[in-house]
């Protein structure tokens, strides 16, 4: 399926539909959230997966709250792959003469940059380190490419597999250890997080505190690999959307609150996640790791195409 590339948000332009570029990612994200419940296809109860978004020319993990969009819209396409691309990346292919096709459910995402995360890592993307450089920019799940179109990021993706591996084998040893530290210990940190989740669990007076530990659940499962299991209550997450989604009245501006709301509640589980995956549950030290292993890794350099 020949397809119009998208690369920047555009305002004005007719796929935005009148919305601006924070209204329309939260507008994406409320769309796949409500089709995702409506057919039982939330990405938390998602076994199959294993690793966390990672974008495919740079080979960083995306996992700020660009990760909500990323994971909703997959699920509500049927994408298995964790791996995207830049809509830029896809048109720099196209004008060297690859042929880039998409298959006809294709969806691009619109990621977004907000900088001062205090636990970001140089492993992770900020949106507009790449592409364009524009702040706003869309991607496209590799599994939106036909398969001969695949075959010109082949490379990327086999790259892009090497690194989910490894990162995985770390995050597990260092996961592993942190539950073999004393139950106090242990009690001490997971208890935080516990209480983090308790203490902002409300949208419209909806307990949403189930959607968010499904969401810390599935990030700690996909850092490790799927080494462990987990048990979200699932019949309670949808639930407590239906109630959400029932509060908006169908009125697009509280629809829009809401998915907002609950966008952040959600990234704040990606917080939790790092901690689980951290040293001593300190996210400070994978900062420290990360600056002595970054060279030698080679994680944040760029490669070709060829």
């Amino acid at each position: 399926m020949n397809q119009v590339i998208l690369t920047n948000f555009k305002n004005g332009a007719s796929y935005t539909r009148g919305l601006t570029s924070d209204e329309f990612f939260q507008k994406q994200i409320y769309d796949a959230l409500k089709f995702n419940c409506e057919n039982r296809t939330l990405p938390f109860f998602n076994e199959n997966q294993k690793a966390l978004p990672r974008e495919l020319y740079t080979g960083k993990l995306i996992n700020d709250d660009n990760l909500i969009a990323l994971e909703q819209v997959s699920a509500q396409r049927g994408y298995e792959s964790n791996l995207w691309i830049f809509g830029s990346d896809l048109e720099t292919l196209s004008k060297q003469g690859y042929k880039i096709h998409f298959k006809d459910n294709v969806q691009p995402v619109l990621c977004r940059t907000k900088y001062h995360n205090p636990t970001h890592l140089e492993s992770e993307l900020y949106v507009a380190e790449h592409g364009t450089k524009n702040k706003e920019q869309f991607l496209y799940n590799v599994d939106a490419l036909t398969d001969d179109s695949k075959k010109s990021v082949e490379k990327l993706i086999n790259r892009c597999k090497q690194l989910d591996q490894s990162a995985s084998e770390i995050n597990y040893k260092i996961f592993t250890d942190n539950m073999k530290k004393s139950p106090a210990e242990k009690q001490l940190h997971i208890g935080k997080i516990v209480q983090g989740i308790q203490q902002n669990r409300y949208i419209n007076e909806i307990d949403c505190a189930s959607l968010v530990e499904a969401q810390y659940l599935h990030n700690v499962y996909n850092s490790i690999g799927g080494k462990a299991k987990y048990s979200p209550k699932e019949n309670l997450c949808y639930t407590s959307l239906n109630k959400l989604f029932n509060s908006t009245n169908d009125n697009v501006f509280q629809e829009l609150k809401v998915a907002e709301n609950l966008t952040k509640k959600l990234y704040s589980a990606s917080i939790y996640q790092k901690a689980m995956v951290s040293r001593d549950f300190n996210i400070e030290t994978n900062k420290i790791q990360e600056e002595q292993t970054k060279k030698a890794r080679n994680i944040n350099k760029g490669f070709s195409y060829a």
